[in-house]
């Protein structure tokens, strides 16, 4: 038995979890940042209201199938009387799509850079598409802030190859601490 040996290969062994998890946890957080990419940012008003408000126009080619998100600049109207719900309206003033959120029952959020980004639908433009977004908002709690109204299309998915790397790296200190521990344990 060598205790400096034992005691360094339980040092080695928790540097190599500590890493794993790390790199883990920074993989997924590369995966959930490169999923979408912002397309169209309109302003919006979030102040309660009964009137229609609508984005400036915008277009989107055939077939092409778009996210609609709101971006805020923190979590505050979760699990609060905050609705907010709208429609798609080509030049003819046809509704190519809808969509509706009320923040009391759940949401979809995917943090990325400055702000919080929930989900509020998906459009699919069956044919060229050239229009604006027509929203309300609702509820009994109005947010001290604007927001923004994003348009995102997904991207490719970009495999994590950095974290991976470092995942490894992990998992060799880890067995070899684990091994040290077993070759130089007490008893």
């Amino acid at each position: 038995m060598n205790k400096k040996k034992f005691i360094l290969g339980i040092f080695i062994t928790v540097l190599g979890g500590v890493i794993m998890i790390v790199s883990m946890v920074l993989g997924i957080v590369t995966v959930a940042k490169g999923l979408y990419e912002d397309v169209y940012v309109f302003p919006v008003t979030l102040s309660i209201s009964t009137e229609n408000l609508k984005t400036n126009s915008f277009t989107a080619k055939k077939g092409k199938g778009f996210s609609l998100w709101l971006k805020v600049p923190d979590r505050r109207m979760e699990n609060k009387d905050f609705q907010i719900s709208g429609s798609f309206i080509n030049q003819k003033a046809e509704v190519i799509g809808d969509f509706k959120e009320n923040f009391k029952l759940g949401y979809l959020r995917n943090s990325f850079g400055r702000g919080q980004y929930y989900k509020l639908g998906v459009c699919r433009f069956e044919r060229d598409f050239q229009g604006w977004i027509n929203y309300t908002i609702g509820g009994k709690w109005s947010p001290p802030y604007n927001g923004f109204l994003v348009i995102r299309q997904r991207k490719s998915f970009s495999f994590p190859v950095r974290e991976i790397g470092v995942f490894g790296v992990g998992i060799l200190l880890f067995i070899i601490g684990v091994g040290t521990v077993v070759k130089n344990r007490v008893g």
